[in-house]
């Protein structure tokens, strides 16, 4: 039976706008020793077809019989792999030529490592920049305290090493099945990402729906509850919704709870020193990260979020940087002037 260097598993359901070209970015890789599993998930357009029309016998098209889901689709294709290597692409998203290539050698070069990402560049948005992702291992591992820092559609991981260990997408975490598995592998491995681009993300208008939000809203407080509970015994819902607030980075926030929130943020900060679980520098630059974009978000509150940032140690980290701070700041006086949206007039 052939063994190739790479599978790459595309879960696919209702594609047949985008699966094509999909496609095509894995055939066309610069590593030509691969196999492509396109996992049909009870597709009701010519999605399957589409895919057994390259007629290349590297491609395999696997079919569930009905949408069973895509923690189902993932999972599938990892026990049906025949390669050394796994990785994943959405059947919307393009793999640059390099990126298989680039991330096989990578994973040589680093015999530890489990799994492996890269950047991505959102399209078809005009003027798209890379997104980054924390590279390496230390980094990745205490930004998994916050969210996913892994995106799905650039991972490479060890086929067998994920078979051993039994790790698989839990269907129960729907919308966070990635940051679940992330999350639990950590235990076994470390992470790291390449900082270049691998994959073109295709942005679709309203992509994550209201239903969808609350979702991964639970899903993604369940996988954070999991390791503060480990770092810190039982935590109350009362706690778990304010270090949600804290780390769900793009969510309004207001000055009446930073103090709160700055005083939590220590709590982590001390019980991690205390017990190591996770390194210890590092771990409490994430923290400050949080912090400053915490009070970037409740900045319309002026004087008030000001100086509840000035009242934290992690307002004199270095992971704040000059032009943070500065951002930070000229905020604040737009917000105490009534200049941005939903701003309190009170004087710095």
């Amino acid at each position: 039976m052939n063994t190739p260097r790479v599978t790459v598993i595309m879960p696919a359901y209702n594609a047949g706008q985008t699966i094509a070209d999909s496609i095509a970015s894995i055939l066309e890789q610069s590593l030509q020793d691969l196999e492509l599993l396109v996992i049909d998930d009870g597709s009701k357009d010519r999605t399957a077809d589409i895919a057994r029309s390259f007629g290349d016998a590297r491609v395999r098209v696997l079919s569930n019989g009905g949408n069973r889901g895509i923690a189902f689709s993932r999972n599938r294709g990892l026990e049906e792999a025949r390669g050394e290597f796994t990785a994943y692409l959405d059947s919307d998203d393009i793999s640059l030529p390099g990126r298989l290539a680039r991330q096989v050698s990578f994973m040589e070069n680093n015999p530890a490592l489990g799994v492996c990402g890269m950047w991505i560049e959102r399209f078809p948005a005009a003027g798209s920049r890379p997104v980054p992702f924390p590279g390496h291992p230390d980094t990745v591992r205490c930004f998994l305290f916050g969210y996913s820092p892994i995106a799905t559609s650039t991972a490479m991981l060890r086929t067998q090493w994920f078979r051993q260990r039994g790790l698989r997408y839990d269907p129960g975490f729907v919308t966070a099945e990635d940051y679940d598995v992330w999350e639990r592998a950590s235990a076994f491995f470390p992470m790291a990402n390449i900082p270049e681009v691998g994959v073109r993300y295709r942005v679709h208008p309203g992509q994550i729906t209201q239903v969808q939000r609350q979702n991964l809203d639970s899903m993604t407080g369940a996988v954070r509850k999991r390791q503060l509970d480990r770092l810190l015994g039982n935590v109350s819902e009362e706690t778990l919704a304010l270090h949600n607030t804290i780390m769900n980075t793009h969510d309004a926030a207001e000055a009446r709870m930073l103090p709160q929130a700055g005083s939590w943020l220590e709590r982590i900060a001390a019980a991690n020193r205390a017990r190591e679980l996770y390194p210890v520098d590092v771990f409490e630059e994430f923290l400050a990260d949080r912090w400053i974009n915490l009070c970037h978000r409740s900045a319309r509150d002026g004087a008030a979020t000001w100086t509840a940032y000035r009242g934290s140690r992690f307002s004199r980290h270095e992971r704040n940087g000059l032009r943070g701070r500065l951002r930070l700041r000229l905020k604040c006086l737009l917000g105490s002037a009534g200049l941005l949206p939903g701003a309190r007039k009170n004087p710095v």
